[in-house]
């Protein structure tokens, strides 16, 4: 799932979803699908994400959370959706 979300491939992390995939499962780092998406800009993953359930709050092990790493990027969209 965090490979899609990172990729903006909203079809497969839907796909995957619908297939129960966990939307808050995190990787060795702590960074879960949710920050991938928004690193990237990646709005319609986002929005998937976030209409699954994702945990907005969640922090990588830098301690920052989505929110964070869309404003980094630029991302005005993404930032609005969280």
């Amino acid at each position: 799932l965090s490979y899609a979300a990172e990729g903006g491939h909203a079809d497969v992390v839907k796909l995957l979803l619908d297939y129960s995939a966990d939307e808050n499962a995190s990787d060795d780092d702590n960074w879960g699908s949710l920050s991938y998406a928004a690193k990237g800009g990646h709005t319609d993953v986002v929005k998937l994400l976030l209409d699954r359930g994702a945990d907005v709050n969640a922090a990588t092990w830098e301690g920052r959370g989505s929110l964070s790493y869309a404003a980094e990027g630029g991302h005005a969209v993404v930032v609005k959706l969280l």
